[in-house]
C-alpha cells in the first residue's frame, strides 16, 4: 500500500548544518532522495503568516504538490495525477487557493477542501507555455500560449532555446477572468512571448518578455495595457545589452531586472556570453553587471547598485534586500544585497549543479523570500536529487 496520496501527511525531518563558507545555519526541508523543488521564485508560495509552504515532488515521474509546516515537518499533499507543471503552483493573495497548470488547463484548487475545478484549458492548436501570473486582487489570471505547430521539442531543453526564439513562433497574452472562467487574447504576434506578470495594485498593465537568448533578442521588456491597447517596449536596448529576470516591487511602482553589459578583446557581448544562463563563457572579460529599476509609466531607468552575477534575482515586500543566486565556477553562491547602502554579502553556498532532471529548471535554486522577508528558500542538488532549503535571516 503506497504510502502517499491526495490528503495524505507526510513527516519530513528537517536537516540543519553550518554552511561551510559563512558558517551560517541552514536546513533541508525535504529530503535528498526524491526530487523537490519549490514554485517560480516570484510565485507566492508562501502562506500569509509564512509558516507554510508549497513545494511540489516528483515521484514515478510525475510531479505532486504539498504544503509544508516549517515547524512540524508535516506536508499534506494536494494534487496527484499526471500533466501537473509543477513550477507553476501559484497561490491566491488570501492564500484559499492555489493554482496551477495540469496539461493545457489552469486548475484552481480550495486548500481547505482539496476540491479542484478547471477554470479556462487552452484551446486544440495552441500551447500551455508559460506560468500564468496572479492579479494582486486575485480576480484575474494572465499567461502565454503559443501556437502549437510552432513548438520545438521541449525535451531537448536548452540545445533548443535559441532555435525556437529563432523560429519566430506564433505566441498570444490571454487574460482569463478567474470566477467566470471567461477569457479573451489582449496581444499576439509572431515573436517567443513569455513571463507575462500584471503590475501589482493595477491590472491595467501587464509586463511580459520577448523570450530569447540575451544577446540577441530586439527588447527584454514590454508593457501593454490590460484590454491590449498602448504596447510599447519598456527598455529598448542598445547591441551588447542584456537584460534578465524582470519582476514588478511588491508595491508596483517599478520594475527590477539585471542589467549586463560586456566585452572583451574586440569580441561583442554575442561571443562571450551564454545565450541560455546570460552569463560570460570568457570569465576574464569586463563584464558591467548591475540591478536597475524602471518607472512603469514614465519609462525612466534608475540604476540601484553593481552586483554579483545573480542568475535569478528577487526582492523583499519593501525593496529593502535583494536575493540572488550565482552561477559561474567559483561563484556558486546565495547573495544577499542591501539595495539602500548599495552593499552585497554571500549568504551561503547553495552548490547545485544546475543540469537538468527531466526539465531544465529543476536544479535551478531560484531563491525566494517569505512574505516578512526573515526567511529565504532556495533549491539545490548538492546532497543527492534537488531538494529544498531554507535559510533564517535573524
Amino acid at each position: 500500500m503506497r504510502s502517499w496520496g491526495k490528503g495524505i501527511t507526510v513527516r519530513y525531518s528537517k536537516h540543519a548544518f553550518r554552511d561551510s563558507r559563512t558558517g551560517r545555519e541552514l536546513v533541508r526541508l525535504t529530503g535528498p532522495g526524491e526530487l523537490s523543488h519549490h514554485p517560480y521564485f516570484y510565485n507566492r508560495m508562501f502562506t500569509a503568516d509564512g509558516n507554510k509552504l508549497v513545494f511540489a515532488v516528483r515521484r514515478q515521474g510525475h510531479s505532486h504538490l504539498h504544503l509544508l509546516d516549517l515547524t512540524s515537518g508535516e506536508a499534506v499533499q494536494l494534487t496527484e495525477g499526471e500533466g501537473l507543471l509543477a513550477f507553476s503552483a501559484n497561490l491566491s493573495p488570501d492564500g484559499q487557493l492555489l493554482y496551477y497548470v495540469r496539461h493545457k488547463s489552469i486548475v484552481q484548487l480550495h486548500m481547505d477542501s482539496l476540491l479542484e475545478k478547471t477554470v479556462y484549458t487552452t484551446p486544440d492548436g495552441w500551447v500551455a507555455y508559460d506560468n500564468p501570473g496572479l492579479s494582486s486582487d486575485g480576480e484575474y489570471a494572465i499567461t502565454v500560449e503559443l501556437r502549437e505547430s510552432d513548438q520545438l521539442n521541449t525535451r531537448e531543453g536548452w540545445n533548443q532555446f535559441e532555435a525556437q526564439w529563432a523560429s519566430r513562433p506564433r505566441c498570444r497574452i490571454v487574460e482569463i477572468q478567474l470566477a467566470s472562467g471567461e477569457s479573451r487574447v489582449i496581444h499576439e504576434e509572431q515573436c517567443w512571448l513569455g513571463h507575462p506578470q500584471y503590475r501589482p495594485g493595477d491590472t491595467g498593465t501587464v509586463m511580459f518578455c520577448h523570450e530569447g537568448p540575451a544577446h540577441k533578442v530586439d527588447a527584454r521588456i514590454w508593457l501593454i495595457n490590460g484590454d491590449g491597447t498602448g504596447l510599447r517596449c519598456a527598455r529598448p536596448q542598445q547591441p551588447g545589452e542584456m537584460i534578465g529576470h524582470e519582476y514588478w516591487l511588491h508595491d508596483g511602482s517599478a520594475i527590477a531586472y539585471v542589467y549586463r553589459r560586456q566585452e572583451h578583446a574586440g569580441l561583442s557581448s554575442a561571443e562571450v556570453v551564454d545565450p541560455e544562463t546570460f552569463m560570460p563563457i570568457t570569465a576574464n572579460a569586463p563584464l558591467t553587471q548591475q540591478v536597475r529599476t524602471l518607472d512603469p509609466v514614465m519609462l525612466q531607468e534608475r540604476y540601484v547598485m553593481d552586483c554579483s552575477p545573480y542568475c535569478h534575482f528577487i526582492s523583499n515586500h519593501d525593496f529593502s534586500l535583494i536575493v540572488g543566486d550565482g552561477q559561474l565556477e567559483g561563484e556558486g553562491f546565495i547573495y544577499l544585497a542591501d539595495p539602500a547602502r548599495g552593499t552585497e554579502q554571500v549568504l551561503c553556498e547553495h552548490g547545485t549543479s544546475w543540469k537538468s532532471y527531466g526539465t531544465t529548471q529543476d536544479a535551478h535554486p531560484h531563491p525566494a523570500f517569505s512574505p516578512d522577508g526573515r526567511r529565504i528558500v532556495f533549491t539545490s542538488d548538492r546532497e543527492g536529487l534537488p531538494a529544498v532549503y531554507m535559510v533564517e535571516l535573524g
